[in-house]
């Protein structure tokens, strides 16, 4: 009894502001979503203080890890997100694609 009601009470606390976009893990998928999923619920606590949900305000910026197509190497390359606009950075040279048009 007091492992369920202890589980179900730190659910409602740690869940309690999962926006509508976020996707939850189910069983089945890649370990990497589940591991940012208990990041996020967790180590950054996300869904209890809404201010730490970076990814649902208007403009976002980062790093993605790029894959070589010939190599098992990795590279950085810059993206920028900002008003319905994904800018992706390859050395100096960037694509554009626009979404919500």
């Amino acid at each position: 009894m007091i492992e369920t009601v202890g589980n179900v009470k730190a659910k409602e606390k740690y869940e309690k502001h999962i926006p509508p976009c976020y996707r939850v893990p189910q069983a089945g998928d890649p370990p990497v979503l589940l591991e940012q999923w208990i990041r996020a619920k967790y180590e950054r606590q996300e869904f209890i203080f809404v201010e730490k949900q970076t990814y649902i305000c208007n403009s976002m910026e980062g790093t993605l890890m790029k894959k070589a197509r010939d190599e098992k190497k990795y590279f950085p390359r810059k993206f920028v997100i900002a008003d319905n606009t994904l800018k992706y950075y390859v050395k100096e040279v960037s694509w554009f694609v626009r979404y919500g048009e």
